[in-house]
């Protein structure tokens, strides 16, 4: 039976909700073409459809939306297509109102929040299907884990009883993120980018995976905790190597690549990188400097190492407090310089 929601109305009408959902080249053999697959989560009966052809699923016309994309082909026949959108068709109840020829608002309002909750576990079953294929599967194209399936075209809601559509529908909600306005490019920054970028710069490894983590961390659909700590981590670490690298005195030099490159003949700490080595390369402390910025790193590399070595969940205020610890170490390692002889 469809998910039945306890504060509905005693009438209710079961209704088959469909719901369409973008796919990036997802490579399926030409047998799964038109394929229906009665699958089941979060309490929902649902159906997973693959377009039989480029116009499936009443997609005629739409140029902006395309159920089959291109594939391999032995001589006139396919042998396998690229999809562009998957059908999820969800079982569920609605107030019986929904049918009237005029809608309350207290009708509407009570039929989005259930068609919204049975596409978000739609969404989910899409999502994780996805992950499936592209890290169990070979298809590792086809999505950043932190991008949630984006739900396209029409929301097609059948009255089951007598097949009729019923005048309602659902759609993703526009998304508004409010952002620090000091974080906005001034035209001396804007000036500078554009020269650094004619000279062929572009944002360094450590630079690149801190704003990695950081959007998987606070921007992204799907936060991605764990990964935005090793991510980060692994900032911090290879910042602190390539400035010490970068900076050190041509006759300690082999120590220090000893050290580096031998981390367990030498008993150094990602974070004594921080402490022991960079005093012996600049002169410089960040634990005698910054001490609490310090313990924030040592806190940041003891979450990497849950994470990696047991696969530890981290809870989202401690992400964010370690990726402030990396920006800041990362900022000041930056700085860092060879002691004046």
């Amino acid at each position: 039976m469809p998910m039945r929601a306890s504060h509905l109305r005693t009438v209710v009408t079961e209704a088959l909700a469909h719901f369409h959902f973008r796919v990036h080249e997802l490579l399926v053999a030409s047998e799964l073409l038109g394929d229906s697959s009665a699958v089941y989560r979060d309490g929902y009966r649902m159906k997973f459809s693959i377009p039989s052809h480029e116009k499936d699923f009443g997609l005629s016309g739409k140029r902006d939306v395309f159920a089959l994309g291109g594939g391999w082909q032995s001589g006139d026949e396919w042998t396998c297509r690229e999809l562009g959108l998957v059908r999820l068709s969800v079982e569920l109840d609605l107030p019986d109102a929904v049918l009237g020829q005029v809608l309350e608002r207290e009708t509407v309002d009570e039929a989005h929040k259930l068609l919204g909750a049975a596409a978000d576990a739609a969404r989910r079953y899409v999502r994780d299907y996805i992950d499936l294929i592209r890290t169990r599967h070979g298809q590792f194209w086809l999505a950043f884990g932190a991008q949630s399936p984006e739900l396209v075209w029409l929301t097609t809601v059948i009255d089951r009883a007598t097949g009729k559509r019923i005048r309602t529908g659902c759609s993703d909600p526009m998304r508004a993120v409010i952002h620090d306005g000091e974080q906005a490019l001034s035209a001396e920054v804007h000036a500078q980018a554009l020269r650094e970028t004619e000279r062929g710069e572009s944002g360094s490894v450590p630079e690149l995976l801190l704003a990695d983590a950081m959007y998987l961390a606070w921007t992204a659909d799907t936060p991605q905790y764990r990964e935005a700590v090793l991510m980060a981590a692994v900032a911090a670490e290879v910042k602190i190597k390539e400035t010490l690298d970068a900076v050190c005195a041509e006759q300690v030099r082999p120590i220090l690549a000893f050290g580096l490159n031998n981390p367990r003949d030498v008993s150094v700490q990602a974070v004594a990188l921080y402490d022991r080595a960079a005093e012996a390369v600049t002169g410089r402390s960040l634990r005698k400097e910054y001490r609490d910025l310090y313990k924030s790193l040592t806190c940041l590399f003891e979450d990497r190492n849950a994470v990696a070595h047991r696969a530890h969940s981290v809870e989202p205020d401690q992400v964010s407090a370690d990726l402030i610890a990396a920006r800041d170490a990362i900022l000041w390692a930056g700085g860092l310089a060879a002691p004046a002889s």
